[in-house]
């Protein structure tokens, strides 16, 4: 009979302790969800600025200066897609192995090769006053949102952040613009093709033959020699053995790997309507981005009063 209180005793303990510990991770998991009915001060606006959700959650914002609006879309977009944003923003910067380890790797030294990231610090000190004074208006609605989490104790965020480390750096306005440089990248195929050229050129393939290939304006062509040595000037960190194999690959080889990127070009469509043609009398603009379906989705719906009037459709989370 001892025995069996004994185990009645464990089983209530390790029971009592479940629903504890359930209830702790349901409460911080609840907190990292966004709260839709806050009422914020903040000193990085010049008005009173307001986010309505709809049914569906889709915020509507206005406020007295388009500033303020983009201000309250980073806060929301930093509310609903905080992971998906800090997500791009590290595969952009090459730092995803930090989180995933090996398997990224990859695309980190792809990343980093490319600079994208440096390049978008760069191109941030060339816009123009207006675009520098709206990026600074996102990022610091983003930061705001930020802040909160850590002030308020609202979980991490974002329930994903349980998971891996919940630390995020402040958003800065070269943060957008290297998101943006990211899905121009990954929304081409322009930069394998100039792989696949570079090998037609080094297997001297004449330049008649290579304008046949590609519908772009006429290539200047290279002795093989020349252009081996523009190509792997900068290859040095490179598998030798990989570039012996490289500048071998016959035409034929080439032509297939062309033929294979051939099934894989995307597109896109886009078409407008006038204000006169409209039921609304507003412009209209559809496009159909031919890109893959991801959860979440790659864009955010929101409604946008600025200054010259309503913009309603879809936004990038980060941009």
């Amino acid at each position: 009979m001892r025995f069996l209180r004994y185990i009645f005793v464990l089983c209530g303990i390790l029971t009592l302790v479940v629903i504890i510990v359930s209830g702790v991770i349901y409460y911080l998991i609840a907190n990292s969800l966004p709260d839709y009915s806050l009422q914020l001060k903040s000193n990085k606006i010049s008005d009173n600025t307001e986010i309505i959700r709809d049914s569906y959650a889709i915020p509507h914002i206005y406020g007295t200066s388009d500033a303020d609006v983009f201000f309250a879309l980073g806060y929301a977009h930093a509310q609903d897609r905080l992971w998906q944003m800090v997500l791009k923003r590290r595969t952009v910067q090459g730092t995803l192995s930090e989180l995933f380890g090996g398997k990224t790797v990859d695309s980190d030294i792809l990343m980093r090769t490319l600079n994208l990231y440096e390049l978008a610090k760069m191109a941030s000190n060339s816009l123009s006053q207006e675009s520098q004074k709206i990026l600074e208006a996102y990022s610091n609605g983003v930061n705001m949102h930020l802040n909160s989490i850590v002030k308020k104790g609202l979980g991490r965020g974002s329930p994903e952040f349980f998971l891996f480390p919940p630390k995020v750096s402040p958003w800065k306005p070269y943060d957008s613009i290297a998101i943006l440089k990211l899905l121009a990248f990954q929304s081409t195929d322009k930069a394998l093709q100039e792989v696949i050229k570079t090998r037609l050129l080094m297997s001297n393939i004449s330049a008649e033959r290579l304008n046949d290939l590609f519908s772009e304006p006429p290539l200047i062509t290279f002795q093989e020699s020349e252009t081996s040595q523009l190509f792997l000037k900068d290859w040095d960190w490179y598998d030798k053995d990989r570039q012996k194999t490289l500048l071998q690959d016959d035409v034929a080889s080439i032509l297939l790997d062309l033929s294979t990127t051939a099934e894989k070009i995307s597109a896109s469509n886009i078409f407008a309507v006038m204000p006169k043609r409209s039921a609304t009398n507003n412009t209209l603009a559809a496009s159909d981005p031919h890109t893959e379906l991801s959860a979440p989705s790659e864009y955010y719906l929101a409604n946008l009063n600025l200054k010259n009037g309503p913009v309603i459709g879809a936004t990038l989370p980060g941009i």
